[in-house]
């Protein structure tokens, strides 16, 4: 009877030294397999966009054809031509059919996600209490920013003209009421700071972090983030303002600071469009001077007393607690194979280069 040879011990090698050689391809391929999941909550949010776009669109349909099919088969249409003038009644209904969506589409992916990885919803909004001043600082550092980028993106639109292309996002139609305002306030500068913070700043931030390391995890955030508004012109502010708000969230350990900077930036391109469309050219060419002006300043003023406090000296600056450099820092390589990442970068690219061309 011929006796069985394990192969590992034909050459003469112990088991032991096999498994050392088999240890690296089985972490790598775990550490390629949570990389990759960073994008699943990225994909799921384009996912529900599509979806809950489809929804919508089949009920609008459906409410347009309704009232005469109900007439074709000798049924009362009165219903359904209330519901057909309750979805044309005004921008009130699409602002918050937009809102639903918005929910949706951001909400959905990212709490899946966050559940299935076992976050607390707790410690991501709150790992440590931050003082104050780094909440002003955040707020003040994040509308000078906004000014700076808002520059950047007026040569960007210069660009653009000289190309024939204009990158102007869709603007919103203006509210025909106070319960339009509050919708339109809701949408824009209540629900985005939280909802955006908790999704970028606080899941993929987090999930990201504990595979790559801090430092890695504030740019990669920064720029899914500035890719997701899917705008030419919003890339600077998106971008700067990503930065901003994961390196306070990662020196910080709070999303809070970075919600009230992100409410405070979205407030006052609120109010500048609210103005623009009810103001005077020149009253509000001169308001816009006054608090642009103000901004850099307030961020000029809230760097320079950050960077006093850490008396100018680069490791107390971007020094950030319990970052672990040797360990994570050589994961940084498998973000850049990433298929799912990947493909949001395609797909966003596109939309973006969409805008270009409308």
């Amino acid at each position: 009877m011929r006796q069985y040879i394990d192969p590992r011990f034909q050459y003469g090698y112990p088991p032991a030294y096999y498994a050392q050689r088999e240890r690296p391809r089985a972490r790598a391929k775990q550490l390629i397999g949570r990389v990759n999941l960073s994008g699943v909550p990225l994909m799921g949010m384009l996912g529900m966009e599509y979806v809950t776009s489809v929804i919508v669109i089949a009920v609008a349909a459906i409410v347009e054809l309704l009232p005469a099919a109900m007439e074709t088969l000798g049924f009362d249409p009165g219903a359904a031509r209330e519901a057909q003038h309750f979805l044309h009644s005004g921008t009130d209904v699409q602002t918050a059919l937009s809102i639903v969506m918005y929910l949706l589409m951001f909400l959905v992916p990212f709490c899946l996600f966050a559940h299935f990885n076992r976050m607390s919803v707790k410690n991501i909004f709150r790992e440590e209490r931050p003082p104050f001043g780094t909440t002003v600082f955040t707020v003040c550092a994040a509308l000078g920013l906004s000014i700076a980028a808002a520059y950047i993106a007026y040569a960007m639109e210069f660009v653009f003209q000289l190309f024939g292309v204009s990158g102007m996002p869709v603007e919103t139609a203006a509210p025909e009421n106070m319960t339009g305002f509050i919708l339109q306030f809701v949408q824009i500068c209540v629900l985005p700071p939280i909802v955006e913070e908790f999704c970028f700043r606080g899941v993929l931030f987090k999930h990201i972090s504990d595979t790559a390391g801090y430092k890695f995890a504030i740019f990669a955030t920064a720029a899914l983030f500035a890719i997701a508004h899917a705008s030419p012109l919003t890339l600077p502010l998106a971008f700067l303002f990503g930065i901003l708000a994961a390196f306070v969230r990662a020196k910080s350990g709070s999303l809070w600071p970075c919600v009230f900077a992100h409410f405070a930036v979205n407030l006052t391109a609120y109010l500048s469009s609210i103005g623009i469309e009810y103001l005077p050219e020149d009253v509000m060419a001169f308001w816009d001077g006054i608090y642009s002006g103000a901004y850099l300043i307030l961020g000029g003023l809230a760097f320079l007393i950050f960077f006093k406090i850490n008396r100018f000296d680069p490791e107390k600056i971007f020094h950030i607690k319990g970052e672990d450099r040797d360990i994570r820092s050589g994961n940084i390589k498998y973000y850049f194979a990433s298929v799912t990442l990947w493909a949001f970068f395609l797909i966003e690219a596109l939309a973006t280069v969409g805008v270009l061309l409308i």
